[in-house]
């Protein structure tokens, strides 16, 4: 995984923005496939990205502090 996630801010640096952001958005589906081998891609998708990226898209708003989901595994996908 570094590899790829060096591949992603190598391509940053130099520009190369379709390379990042298809690295970007690929990564949580190969990162998946080690935590969740045989689900299908959109669910081992979602449950990668809920599992690890999921807290930092949810808040807690409003006046009662009702915990709100910004973006979960299912819109990313």
């Amino acid at each position: 995984m570094k590899h790829l996630i060096d591949s992603v801010e190598s391509s940053i640096k130099i520009g190369n923005w379709y390379s990042a952001l298809t690295l970007t958005l690929t990564l949580p589906d190969i990162a998946g496939k080690v935590d969740y081998p045989i689900s299908s891609s959109n669910k081992r998708y979602s449950a990668w990205f809920d599992k690890y990226l999921g807290d930092k898209y949810k808040a807690k708003v409003g006046p009662k502090k009702e915990e709100h989901i910004f973006l979960s595994g299912n819109d990313c996908y």
